[in-house]
């Protein structure tokens, strides 16, 4: 499944783009394997053996914001959200691109312990605008491509080849999939957005072009003008009110035909231990949902891509699931549990100071001090440590999704029925391809989701390959 038969070693332009001490940890990992396994190291790889740091308060008179984003003296600070946009291309003219007064977004900061935040009103991006963010979003990358054997999912690979295909990345970070993209797609435009500018300014391929936006208002492209739209791991920072706004622009912009992806992860930790239950699964979400954010839509993708009705509709829905281990399983597992300990460790005050642990201090691999340790301690770093260790214990999992439609040539309003808009094509569906899975070591195969229950609410694996063994028909 996928788009990428091989992973080639990182293209020069991605790793002159990369954080200076993943660069570091990168250039470390690689001459302590090149004694194993000379011919077949990765990126991701590297990150399995040098270990990704958890975030630690430094003073914020000695700290770098972030490498790639505007430096500040002070413990609040704003910039304009506004200043640039991408090159124009064959068919995108700068005049097009032009942006909209709705889309500036005036950028306010507030460090605490070090760490920069976003507090403008409006958004809800809870973690930290950093270089050591970056450096967990680059390794969750291609963590990601290993994970989904691919930069992309959706049958989307001949257009990128054959033709001058306009591709946007929404909410692009530090710009390495459009980079890698790029580099392996020269004959495409690739454009890269987001309302905090830690793309890169300078070093990209020809091809490659990123700006400032605000695409929580709207995407700055004309109608009907871009063949393929990616998304990835952007549900935890919008509202449904927002993510249903960019769905519609995303119609809007894209050519009949076109195709959007979209990639995210349930966080809800599946095989949960009595901490991570309590602490994780419960009270964070109810943290988030007093945030406006809801932290379970991943797996309601096709749903929301079904039911959008403003503008053009989409059809041929597709949504895909893949289940990574959380600290077992090998170095995915291993992996992943450390991008993921630090994204819980990297959430902002207003989210962790909102968190209370209430369940009872019963769990086996964990004995607190006291019971009133226990209850009191809510998201602290040392709770979330001990929850990551019952992920070990119990293996535990998350799911990741991926979801991908072509924009309908019939608006939704000449249809007679919502079920009308996949009908010319298979809505959600599990093909064979994906059920047929064969052993993946340390990774269990990828597999369709809808109307298939959770494998996980049953049973127990003593190996990763009965982990497997357990998702095949």
């Amino acid at each position: 499944m996928g788009n990428t038969e091989s992973h080639p070693p990182l293209d020069d332009v991605v790793v002159s783009n990369l954080p200076k001490r993943t660069q570091q940890r990168l250039s470390q990992a690689q001459s302590t394997t090149a004694r194993h396994q000379p011919s077949s190291f990765s990126f991701f790889e590297a990150a399995a053996v040098a270990r990704t740091p958890a975030p630690k308060p430094i003073q914020p008179s000695h700290r770098k914001p972030s490498s790639a984003s505007p430096s500040t003296s002070s413990k609040s600070s704003s910039t304009d959200g506004h200043r640039r946009r991408p090159p124009p291309a064959s068919s995108i003219t700068r005049d097009s691109m032009a942006s909209i007064p709705d889309a500036q977004l005036k950028l306010i900061f507030t460090e605490v312990a070090g760490r920069r935040y976003l507090t403008t009103p409006g958004t809800h991006h809870h973690l930290p605008c950093d270089d050591d963010e970056t450096d967990r979003l680059v390794i969750l990358h291609f963590l990601l491509k290993y994970a989904f054997k691919g930069n992309v999912i959706a049958p989307v690979i001949p257009k990128l080849k054959q033709s001058k295909a306009q591709v946007l990345d929404i909410g692009c970070g530090g710009g390495t999939w459009v980079l890698e993209m790029a580099s392996e797609y020269p004959s495409a435009e690739f454009y890269g957005i987001d309302f905090l500018p830690s793309f890169p300014k300078s070093v990209k391929p020809t091809n490659a072009h990123f700006s400032q936006h605000n695409f929580l208002a709207t995407l700055p492209f004309p109608n009907s003008s871009l063949d393929f739209v990616h998304m990835r791991f952007m549900l935890p920072v919008l509202t449904r009110t927002q993510l249903e706004t960019i769905l519609g622009e995303i119609a809007r912009v894209l050519k009949p035909l076109g195709t959007v992806e979209i990639v995210d992860v349930d966080l809800r930790i599946q095989r949960p231990g009595t901490l991570c239950q309590s602490l994780l699964n419960d009270e964070l979400r109810n943290a988030f949902q007093r945030n406006q954010i809801e932290l379970l839509q991943s797996h309601q993708l096709s749903a929301l891509l079904m039911s959008q009705s403003s503008g053009d509709g989409f059809v041929d829905i597709h949504q895909q699931q893949v289940t990574i281990p959380l600290g077992w399983g090998g170095q995915v597992g291993q992996v992943h549990a450390q991008c993921t300990e630090s994204f819980y460790k990297s959430l902002s005050p207003t989210i962790r100071n909102a968190v209370k642990n209430k369940s009872p201090p019963i769990t086996p691999s964990w004995q607190p001090t006291s019971d009133t340790e226990h209850y009191m301690m809510g998201l602290s770093d040392t709770a979330i440590e001990q929850a990551m260790k019952e992920c070990l214990r119990f293996q535990s999992h998350l799911n990741w999704y991926t979801c991908y439609a072509q924009k309908s040539l019939v608006p939704p309003s000449a249809l007679s029925s919502p079920h009308l808009l996949s009908s010319n094509s298979s809505s959600t569906t599990t093909t064979p391809s994906m059920r047929s899975a064969t052993k993946m070591d340390p990774l269990p195969p990828h597999i369709g989701v809808t109307g298939q229950p959770d494998p996980m609410l049953d049973g127990n694996w003593d190996t990763i390959n009965d982990f497997v063994d357990g998702y095949i028909d």
